[in-house]
């Protein structure tokens, strides 16, 4: 995964996280919460691994 892309879907799972977090509030429904912790944590894991070394 490329640097541009793992911002894209870390940037995505901030939003799906808001979503899920109304879900949850609003309905009770967990799914949509989970998948966006999971999304962003592949995604840190993405940008973490790419880091440039000095």
């Amino acid at each position: 995964m490329s640097r541009s892309t793992a911002w894209m879907c870390l940037g995505g799972g901030v939003i799906l996280f808001g979503l899920g977090a109304q879900r949850v509030w609003h309905h009770g429904d967990w799914a949509l919460l989970i998948l966006s912790v999971l999304i962003g944590a592949f995604s840190i894991s993405a940008l973490m691994k790419h880091k440039p070394r000095r």
